[in-house]
């Protein structure tokens, strides 16, 4: 008896079964002389059988195909959201965003200051957007790998495939705390190693807040300060609640799951981390270090 057929294709069988189903020979019968040529775990009868049945419907193409193009399907991965929004929440967003763009407008900047709009514009507010103080937290890593686009360079065809060695995170991090406003940085600081943010500690940092503002913006504290931060439970907690009304600073409402609405979150800690992709620090003191340069030396025009 021969041997059997040690290398062959799928095409290839697929091919002897449209010949053989030509030949009018029965799937069983197809399947069996498969088997003695090729071996008996070359095709299962069930699947001879499947393509004897497209050959007499007049399918004649031997190579599996994805089909997307007639179903309108394709295959796709899921997209990553931080929150489901209600329609209440979507109303909040709205209703606030709708409030704090009428504020904007009610006042107008001349030469980087705001104006009233005249004198007869009732309900504006005087140096709203310069009144305005910003500030959130961010992880900062010992080490923050590029992303795939900023890590993107130009090629020619016949130019070599561009490398990079595959970095992790670093699971070794420190937490920053970074209040700004429309002329530029007022507070940067970080949480000592097992420190952890709670309301007593939010309390500390507007401490030194107000202090910087006091020192970088004379007068802005007897005007009146606007404080934009989100809803994280220290923020909202009964003790720092207390401390914004002994002060007096007025908190600018802030929707619920919306850190896409976050100053922080959308213009400055993005550069900031564009900043430290890529790089390594050895310890905390460096890191740090880096991170404060590269705020002080923000151009006035980033604000």
């Amino acid at each position: 008896m021969a041997a059997h057929l040690e290398t062959w294709s799928k095409e290839e069988i697929r091919a002897v079964i449209r010949f053989s189903n030509a030949k009018s020979l029965n799937p069983t019968e197809i399947h069996k002389e498969l088997q003695i040529v090729y071996g008996e775990h070359v095709i299962s009868r069930t699947q001879v059988y499947r393509w004897c049945n497209l050959f007499e419907a007049g399918h004649s193409d031997l190579t599996d195909r994805i089909v997307f193009d007639e179903l309108g399907y394709r295959k796709v991965s899921t997209r990553w959201v931080p929150k489901q929004l209600t329609d209440n929440h979507k109303e909040q967003r709205l209703d606030i965003c709708r409030e704090l763009l009428r504020r904007s407008k009610s006042s107008r900047r001349v030469h980087g200051h705001t104006a009233n709009t005249g004198g007869d514009f009732l309900g504006y507010d005087v140096n709203f957007l310069d009144s305005i103080i910003t500030g959130d937290e961010t992880g900062l890593h010992h080490c923050t790998p590029e992303t795939k686009q900023d890590s993107m360079t130009w090629k020619h065809p016949s130019s070599p495939v561009a490398k990079k060695f595959k970095v992790m995170r670093s699971a070794k991090k420190i937490m920053g705390t970074v209040f700004w406003d429309s002329r530029g940085v007022l507070l940067f600081e970080t949480l000592q190693p097992g420190e952890t943010i709670n309301a007593a500690r939010y309390c500390q940092t507007l401490d030194k807040l107000r202090e910087a503002i006091r020192r970088k913006r004379p007068g802005q504290l007897t005007n009146g300060v606007i404080l934009q931060h989100d809803n994280a439970t220290p923020h909202t907690a009964r003790v720092t609640q207390g401390w914004l009304e002994k002060y007096g600073w007025e908190i600018l409402p802030h929707p619920p799951h919306s850190r896409d609405l976050e100053p922080s979150d959308y213009h400055l800690f993005g550069p900031l981390k564009r900043e430290l992709a890529g790089k390594r620090f050895d310890d905390d003191e460096e890191l740090v270090d880096h991170v404060r340069k590269w705020l002080q030396n923000l151009d006035g025009s980033f604000f």
